[in-house]
């Protein structure tokens, strides 16, 4: 799981490190893409309309999305946690 959070970790931070030193930010458009991908397809799904997507539906997919990552992220840490504390008795 630590191997996992590792590789996750690296790549975001090397993706911010390349996107922030190349010169016209190219990658930096593509990654603002990914993080919204799944806040967009809810406000289309929302709307019922792709050349005008819905601001609410946009928030929630925001709301959802980052939920999501925030309770994986909370797995993770207590398995760590778990892990470790298992160990050191």
């Amino acid at each position: 799981m630590r191997a996992v959070a590792f590789v996750v970790g690296s790549w975001l931070i090397g993706a911010a490190i390349y996107a922030a030193s190349w010169w016209d930010m190219a990658r930096a458009v593509d990654a603002s893409h990914f993080l919204y991908f799944i806040p967009l397809v809810f406000a289309v799904a929302t709307s019922g309309n792709v050349h005008q997507p819905s601001e609410i539906g946009f928030v929630a997919g925001m709301i959802v999305q980052w939920t999501v990552v925030g309770f994986v992220g909370l797995a993770i840490y207590h398995g760590v946690r778990r892990t470790r504390s298992s160990v050191e008795r």
